[in-house]
């Protein structure tokens, strides 16, 4: 008799001793899911460590394989298309414009950097030194560097700031560093002729808005004629003239009527007439004139000093227009002087042997001529 008995084969394993694995798969050593061209045995392609593909370029780096990102320039293959990712560098300044993939970004026209706003022009590029307030973007950052406007004046110290466009135009900007006063008090009302009526160019505090300059003004400011707070509390004096002292003089005697033209801006009212002397010892008489040369006001009979002689009038309003501050003396005289080229707004005028010093002023038309200097003759008033 015959017993059959069924063979135990492989402890359950069909697949001749491979452990239950039945697929043979490329190895995926750094897991980024891409595999090289080693395979190994696994149960199924998407285990841990394997792959169903051998397209990964660099199998010890998880960043690197396809459609991964590519870092511009690095020398490293980072998505395996054999290239990196290089920069057209037409103007050779180390920073390129254009995209381009190359195998080496140490090609001939080629870098590993971008950033360039001007690949024609090598002055220009992300390093480059901006240039203060010429309308170009060096550096290629979007703006120009200007000057900072910190009161909003229109006028910059030597602080600056960048804009974020080309024309250093908006608020807290400036084209200028030459204001002399950007913060504190009155800073908005001072800078380059703030104060037009004294000066057109002199950086100036005008608080009152009347066109004439603080004399007192905050240190490194200029002084203006504004002899008040010039906060439009007080009645604000003003010179119109020449009343900064000459360093030269020049000898007048009686007999002569000698006078200057002078242009007053805005409407306004005389209190003073006034001379700056270099000597003392005989009288003067001063009278203002207007362009027609008819007598506005006059002061009496008055003696010179050295130094300023203001000699007060009564209150008299005059329009905006030229005037002419004549005077005459007794004897002999030294007034303050500026030697210039012969010019037309001073004259001096030989008086008849008849004018007495005590007769009404003379009529200045009369035979007069240019003189080559300009005195120190000037108005006073508000």
């Amino acid at each position: 008799m015959w017993i059959l008995v069924p063979l135990l084969q492989g402890c359950g394993t069909t697949d001749g001793g491979s452990g239950g694995r039945s697929a043979l798969c490329n190895v995926d050593a750094d897991g980024d899911g891409f595999g090289t061209a080693t395979t190994a045995p696994a149960t199924s392609c998407s285990d841990v460590g394997f792959a169903a593909n051998a397209n990964d370029c660099d199998d010890g780096a998880s960043s690197i394989h396809p459609g991964a990102t590519e870092t511009a320039g690095d020398g490293i293959d980072q998505d395996c298309d054999g290239n990196d990712v290089c920069f057209e560098d037409l103007d050779a300044d180390g920073f390129g414009a254009a995209r381009r993939l190359a195998r080496d970004c140490a090609a001939d026209g080629l870098v590993g950097q971008d950033g360039d706003c001007n690949d024609g022009d090598p002055s220009i590029h992300p390093t480059a030194q901006e240039v203060l307030v010429d309308g170009v973007d060096q550096d290629c950052d979007g703006g120009d560097a200007c000057f900072a406007d910190m009161d909003g004046d229109g006028f910059g110290t030597g602080t600056t700031v960048i804009s974020a466009d080309l024309d250093c135009m908006d608020p807290g900007e400036a084209t200028s560093d030459e204001d002399c006063l950007d913060s504190g008090t009155d800073a908005a009302a001072t800078f380059p002729g703030a104060a037009s009526n004294d000066s057109g160019t002199e950086c100036m505090t005008d608080a009152d808005d009347d066109g004439f300059g603080s004399a007192t003004p905050a240190m490194g400011v200029a002084s203006g004629s504004d002899h008040c707070d010039d906060d439009g509390t007080t009645i604000c004096i003003i010179h119109v003239g020449y009343d900064d002292p000459f360093p030269d003089a020049s000898v007048h005697f009686s007999g002569y009527l000698i006078g200057c033209r002078v242009d007053v801006g805005s409407a306004m009212t005389v209190t003073d007439l006034a001379v700056i002397g270099k000597a003392s010892g005989s009288n003067v008489r001063i009278a203002l004139f207007d362009h027609r040369f008819e007598l506005v006001v006059e002061v009496p009979s008055t003696p010179m000093v050295v130094g300023v002689l203001e000699v007060p009038v009564d209150p008299t309003p005059i329009d905006a227009d030229s005037y002419w501050i004549m005077v005459v003396y007794d004897g002999e005289s030294w007034v303050g002087t500026h030697w210039d080229p012969p010019r037309d707004d001073c004259v001096y005028w030989e008086l008849p042997l008849w004018w007495s010093f005590s007769d009404p002023f003379p009529d200045p038309v009369a035979d007069s001529y240019s003189e080559d200097a300009v005195f120190n003759h000037y108005i006073v008033g508000y």
